[in-house]
């Protein structure tokens, strides 16, 4: 039996990412690790990333250390950990994000990525203009989303962001919502422009049968 050891920085991913590598992977055992201090930290100091890579890390090895075979890292604000971590395991690092930038940078010339995190955009940002350096990427936090969330007001927060999704589509070919908790919102729009909008989770499910 394989063992996912899925790292989280935020509540909300923990039910949805268990679910799904449940649902896809019958038998795989899944264990989170969940650390909702990293976030917070990294909002009231910007230069905490480093810090934040050591706490992350010293997650993943302990993972390691009690048999787990893959790191599933499910918080893109950390998401260049997979970088740092390259040669301090011996198991790989699943990066959420990695599969669905691929497909934007294959299919896409222009995308517009938004995030209820400042901190999130700069990571995604850089790993999709160094998969594409001609892309033509804006991108910007959706104000009052993330203060949402922290209330528990999940509907208001999803409306927030399926507006500012439409704004995006108007003048992009593609939008990405860069968190794995913004998955919701899509589903607020209509079928056809949710064909032109994309999330991470559904898209890292896959590719983790790659690895198992």
């Amino acid at each position: 039996m394989k063992t996912v050891a899925v790292l989280h920085t935020a509540r909300a991913t923990v039910p949805m990412m268990t679910a799904m590598i449940e649902e896809n992977y019958p038998g795989v055992k899944v264990w989170n690790w969940l650390d909702d201090s990293i976030l917070a930290m990294m909002l009231e100091d910007e230069n905490s990333m480093e810090y934040a890579y050591e706490k992350m890390l010293g997650y993943a090895q302990l993972a390691q250390k009690q048999g787990a075979d893959l790191i599933f890292n499910a918080c893109s604000t950390m998401g260049a950990f997979q970088d740092y971590a390259r040669d301090k395991l011996d198991i790989p690092v699943l990066r959420i994000d990695d599969p669905v930038t691929d497909l934007l940078c294959e299919k896409y010339a222009s995308v517009g990525m938004l995030a209820t995190l400042g901190t999130t955009l700069g990571p995604s940002a850089a790993l999709l203009q160094r998969k594409k350096p001609e892309l033509k990427l804006d991108y910007k936090v959706v104000e009052g989303a993330w203060d949402a969330g922290l209330r528990g007001d999940k509907a208001t927060q999803d409306a927030m962001i399926a507006a500012a999704v439409e704004e995006y589509l108007e003048t992009h070919q593609a939008v990405f919502l860069a968190q794995a908790s913004m998955a919701g919102a899509a589903k607020l729009l209509p079928e056809e422009k949710q064909q032109r909008v994309y999330t991470s989770p559904q898209l890292a499910i896959e590719a983790l049968g790659k690895y198992l």
